[in-house]
């Protein structure tokens, strides 16, 4: 299942960044650009925080929530 996140300054290229649902990491972006990332939510994700690091930077914690398919 992918995801996109929207911001700002997350840089061109993803890099040494990471994305992280609630302590797990989501591995390389699908895409990557300065104000959106598409990444694979991880198995076993739950309802948490999302951080974004993008060059020893944290963004967040903003609120993400796992619901289940109908």
């Amino acid at each position: 299942l992918f995801r996109s996140i929207t911001g700002s300054h997350f840089g061109t290229t993803q890099g040494p960044s990471i994305v992280r649902f609630n302590g797990l990491s989501a591995g390389a972006a699908v895409t990557w650009s300065d104000g959106e990332i598409a990444v694979a939510v991880p198995a076993g994700a739950q309802t948490g925080s999302l951080l974004v690091e993008v060059g020893g930077l944290i963004s967040g914690p903003e609120p993400f929530v796992v619901s289940r398919p109908r």
